[in-house]
């Protein structure tokens, strides 16, 4: 049987950056009926003023605006503020997802995502100075005294190498949150070993997995494949950043293609992605409203005004999200290359 942890009532100060109205009204409508402040911008301009003026504890944007790159948005944020930064993205490549980290994002979010993952998210950045002021952090059966530099495990002291436990304060820094290859590399070995490679990180990875172990055998360390790692914080959902969680309203509607191998390339590629990229929003929507409406919702204690508002915009996503769905069948059938003559396998063997 599946259980719910409740949501906590701590009220957050979010700025959501998504031109997508469905969504950008669902997450709206979502996090303030959970107590959050939520301010919503449709455009990377109207992101950028309200950035500067409402103090935000968190911003997430979502990378696929209309007037600009998200990502030269996120590098305007980070030269004015360190106001932690999340990024949505129905891109399932993680070179786009190290892109975004490399700009200055604090943490990726793949769509479609569930509330309950967005809320433990926004917590996590929002504590991020919290964590930074403290000196010891408690991960289950893992106790890390960055100030010390001791850790023990279920209460037995644990040896760590200098770059074992520079990577392991760079992780518990950032508790929670996606630190990527490049940050790990740069945090274990000083500018004068360059040469380290993802590969030498993931060998001391594996090490300080194997020494952090609890009775068993699991650790708080998470890999986001192809990006980096995660210290995984309690009531933080493991990432399902590339796949909808299994039973949920997205998972059942179907995963969306990814434009960028559905699809060749000009005006045809554009327009698939862009039809790709709706069609993460809605599916990611639909979830949202999905939450609210049902029994998770009304334990984390959703407004009845919020669920019948929610109720009624189920209809309207449903629609939506076949459009899109047949719309995307449409854009990948037309865009499909001529494969050209075909050959016997007599004449491929040459």
């Amino acid at each position: 049987m599946t259980t719910t942890t409740p949501l906590e009532p701590t009220s957050v100060r979010v700025l959501v950056v998504d031109d997508d109205q469905l969504l950008g009204d669902a997450l709206s409508s979502a996090l303030e009926s959970l107590g959050h402040r939520v301010r919503l911008a449709r455009t990377a301009a109207t992101g950028r003023e309200l950035a500067r003026e409402t103090d935000p504890d968190v911003v997430v944007v979502d990378l696929g605006l209309p007037d600009a790159d998200g990502l030269e948005l996120l590098g305007e944020i980070r030269d004015q503020s360190a106001v932690p930064v999340l990024v949505l993205t129905g891109s399932t490549d993680p070179a786009r997802r190290v892109e975004a980290l490399d700009a200055g994002a604090d943490d990726f979010l793949g769509k479609p995502f569930r509330l309950a993952e967005l809320e433990a998210r926004l917590r996590a950045l929002a504590r991020r100075p919290e964590l930074r002021s403290s000196s010891v952090t408690v991960h289950g059966a893992v106790t890390v005294d960055r100030v010390a530099r001791t850790v023990t495990v279920e209460g037995r002291p644990v040896h760590l190498t200098p770059i074992e436990w520079r990577l392991l304060d760079a992780l518990v820094a950032r508790a929670g949150l996606v630190v990527s290859h490049r940050a790990l590399i740069d945090a274990g070995w000083s500018d004068r070993h360059g040469a380290e490679t993802v590969e030498s990180l993931r060998v001391h990875i594996r090490s300080l997995r194997s020494k952090l172990a609890d009775a068993e055998g699991s650790t708080p360390l998470r890999t986001e494949a192809g990006v980096g790692y995660r210290w995984q914080v309690p009531h933080t959902p493991v990432a399902t950043t590339l796949a909808a969680p299994s039973g949920s309203a997205a998972s059942a509607a179907g995963p969306a293609p990814h434009a960028a191998t559905a699809v060749g390339g000009g005006a045809r590629r554009t327009e698939a992605e862009r039809a790709a990229h709706d069609l993460h929003n809605a599916l990611t929507a639909l979830e949202v409203a999905t939450f609210m409406v049902g029994a998770e919702g009304a334990q984390a204690g959703v407004s009845a005004a919020a669920r019948e508002s929610a109720l009624q915009r189920l209809p309207a996503l449903t629609v939506r999200i076949r459009e899109l769905a047949d719309r995307l069948v449409t854009t990948t059938t037309t865009a499909e290359p001529d494969p050209g003559p075909t050959h016997s396998p007599q004449e491929d063997t040459g």
